[in-house]
Order: structure tokens, then sequence, then C-alpha cells
């Protein structure tokens, strides 16, 4: 079990929502995953990535919400202090060490894995230039867009690429991530593949 400590919404539908360990303390890799619910019932549990590097007290979570929602649809309701059911951590999809530099790719909440392992890198200082290439509609859907601007503003091996595809007004990138946008945006592309 966990406790919730705190939830913010970041968009119109989404919501981070902040846990902390309550019996013993689980580690996890950047970019694996939860199941969370809101009952002992295993059924009723969905998977969530954690959006945090480590932490050996508490762990953050974003999650499109649902008013139908098994799990996001109850969590957004719960009040702080308020426990909540967890397995794992699972997953194969984390970032290994010894991996050179890394090009991310990502749409919507599907950023969240990434955020763990950009965050975990920069914090431990490793020798490897990241690069995010971030697609969303919307530039009020670019989740964690002042946080990234920061990060890659503050790290010189940090770029940081967001795009939109349904927003004219938007005064960055726009259009869908393609084979000429890549070539455009990555250099030593044909090196990475």
């Amino acid at each position: 079990k966990v406790e919730l400590i705190g939830k913010e919404k970041i968009a119109d539908n989404l919501c981070v929502f902040r846990f902390k360990y309550k019996d013993k303390k689980i580690s996890h890799l950047p970019g694996q995953f939860f199941m969370v619910g809101c009952t002992e019932n295993t059924i009723e549990r969905r998977s969530y990535s954690v959006a945090t590097a480590y932490n050996d007290e508490d762990f953050e979570l974003c999650m499109k919400i649902l008013e139908s929602g098994v799990v996001s649809g109850r969590l957004v309701n719960l009040k702080e202090g308020s426990e909540v059911y967890i397995d794992g951590p699972y997953g194969k999809f984390y970032l290994k060490e010894g991996d050179g530099d890394i090009v991310f790719i990502a749409g919507g909440t599907g950023v969240t894995p990434f955020r763990s392992m950009i965050k975990y890198i920069i914090d431990k200082k490793l020798d490897k230039q990241i690069t995010l290439i971030y697609s969303c509609r919307t530039e009020k859907d670019i989740l964690f867009d002042k946080e990234f601007t920061k990060l890659s503003q503050e790290n010189k091996n940090f770029k940081f690429i967001p795009t939109t595809t349904r927003d004219k007004n938007y005064k960055g990138c726009k259009g869908r991530i393609n084979e000429q946008f890549l070539k455009e945006n990555i250099k030593n592309i044909k090196e990475g593949m």
C-alpha cells in the first residue's frame, strides 16, 4: 500500500499523483511501471509508468483522467492521506546506464517514462546526449513543458523538441513526427538507427 500525498491537475484531463510508501520502500528503475488500484481487487488495477527518476520516500504517476475509469476516475476524487494499492515495479523498458546517446520519441502521456529517465540521467550527471522529440495536439497538451524547457536550458546535454499537430498558433515546431522531421532535428540519424 501507498499513501496519496498530493495531486496536481496539469492539463484538462491529466493529473500527476504523488504517493508515499507506507510499509516498505520499493525501488524502481527509470521507465518501469506499477499496477495501481483503489481496492484490494487485483482485477481492478491499471498500469501507470513512474514519472519520477528515483526516490526512497515517494514517487509520481501521471494519469489521463477518465470519469468512468476504474482507477483514474476514483483516484481523482480521493483525499490526501487515502491508501492506494500498488504492485510492482514491472517492465523491461528501462534505462540501462551503459546505453550511448539517446533519442526519445513520445506522444501524449507516453512521455511519462522518458521523464523519469531524463531526470535520472541529469541527476546522475551521466555522460549522454539526450534528445526528446515530443508530439501533442496543442500547446496546452504538452506535459511537463516548463520543466523540460528549463532542463534543456540548464543542461547542454539535453535537447527538448516539442511539436504540435493541431495548433496553428503554436510558435514552436508543427506537424507530425516523420522521417523528414527526424532528419532535420537529429544529428547523425543514420548512426543511431
